[in-house]
C-alpha cells in the first residue's frame, strides 16, 4: 500500500521539477525552442517505466534563416522511459507516440535547412573529466508511432515539394545499438510535384519495409519492402547515405505485376490528355 500511495503521489510532488528540468535538457541540446501547455506524468500506466504525456508541444526556430517558424507541432505525445532515468542525469526515452503532428521540412535557394537544429559540440569536452554533471538526453528507442499526422517537405532550390497527410507510421528496432533492422508500416496519402508539374496529387501509398540501420555510417539499406501507390506495386532495393557535404543513395525500383489501368492512374494531370 506504501509503495502504490508514493507511486501515486511522486508525479505530483516532482512533476513541476521534472518539467523544468526536461525543458531546461531538450533546450540546451537544440538551435530552437521546446514548449508545451501541459505535462503529466504517471509512474502506474507502464510500470516499471514511467510515462510522460506532453500536449499541445511546439518546436520553433531560433536562429538562421528560419528563426521563428514552427518546425513541429503535435496535439498529443506520449513517452515511455525507466523510472530511475527520472532521477538521473542522463535522461531515457524507451518508445514514444505521437498523435495529430504537423512537421514542416523546408530547404530555401541557398541550402539552408530549417530541421538541422542540434547544437554542434564545442569540442571543450575533456574526455578525461569524471567531474562533469552535464545532462544528457538518450534515446534507447525499441519502438514508435506517429498516427493522423501531416509532412509537408518543401526544397526551393529543386523546386520539390511533397505533401504527406493522413499519415499512420510505427516502427520497431533497436536503437540502443549502431547497427540493427528497422521494420516499419506506413499509410498516408501522398502529394508530389517537381517545378510545378504534380505527379502524384493525393494518392494512396501503403509501405511495409525493413531498413539495414547503420548509424555510424548514417546509411540505410533498404531489405524487404512491399510498396502500394493506389493500386500499383513496386518494389526496391538499394540505400541511402547521408554525408557531411552531400547525400549518397542507389535505388532501383520495379514492379512485379500491374494492371495497365494502376499505371494509368499515375500519370500527371498535366500528361492526360496527351
Amino acid at each position: 500500500l506504501l509503495l502504490i500511495a508514493a507511486l501515486f503521489l511522486l508525479p505530483i510532488i516532482f512533476e513541476d521539477d521534472i518539467e523544468q528540468m526536461l525543458l531546461k535538457n531538450v533546450n540546451k541540446e537544440l538551435k530552437a525552442e521546446v514548449s508545451w501547455n501541459e505535462l503529466d506524468l504517471s509512474l502506474l500506466a507502464d510500470f516499471p517505466d514511467a510515462r510522460l504525456n506532453i500536449k499541445q508541444l511546439s518546436v520553433v526556430n531560433t536562429e538562421g534563416a528560419f528563426r521563428g517558424d514552427t518546425l513541429v507541432s503535435a496535439d498529443d505525445i506520449k513517452a515511455g522511459m525507466p523510472l530511475m532515468s527520472l532521477f538521473d542525469d542522463n535522461i531515457s526515452i524507451e518508445y514514444f507516440k505521437i498523435d495529430k503532428a504537423y512537421i514542416k521540412l523546408v530547404s530555401d535557394k541557398n541550402g539552408e535547412v530549417n530541421y538541422l537544429i542540434t547544437k554542434e559540440s564545442t569540442g571543450k569536452e575533456n574526455s578525461k573529466d569524471t567531474t562533469s554533471t552535464e545532462s544528457k538526453l538518450k534515446f534507447s528507442l525499441h519502438d514508435y508511432a506517429i498516427s493522423n499526422s501531416e509532412l509537408h517537405y518543401i526544397d526551393s532550390s529543386s523546386g520539390m515539394d511533397i505533401g504527406i497527410k493522413e499519415f499512420q507510421h510505427q516502427g520497431s528496432g533497436d536503437f540502443t545499438t549502431n547497427q540493427f533492422t528497422l521494420k516499419t508500416k506506413t499509410d498516408a496519402m501522398v502529394s508530389y510535384a517537381q517545378d510545378s508539374v504534380e505527379y502524384l496529387a493525393g494518392n494512396h501509398v501503403h509501405l511495409e519495409s525493413d531498413f539495414a540501420v547503420d548509424l555510424e555510417k548514417m546509411k540505410f539499406e533498404f531489405l524487404d519492402n512491399e510498396l502500394l501507390i493506389n493500386q500499383l506495386p513496386l518494389a526496391f532495393d538499394g540505400y541511402y547515405q547521408l554525408g557531411d557535404n552531400a547525400d549518397e543513395m542507389d535505388i532501383s525500383f520495379s514492379t512485379p505485376s500491374s494492371d495497365f489501368k494502376n499505371l494509368l492512374a499515375l500519370i500527371p494531370e498535366a500528361y492526360q490528355k496527351q
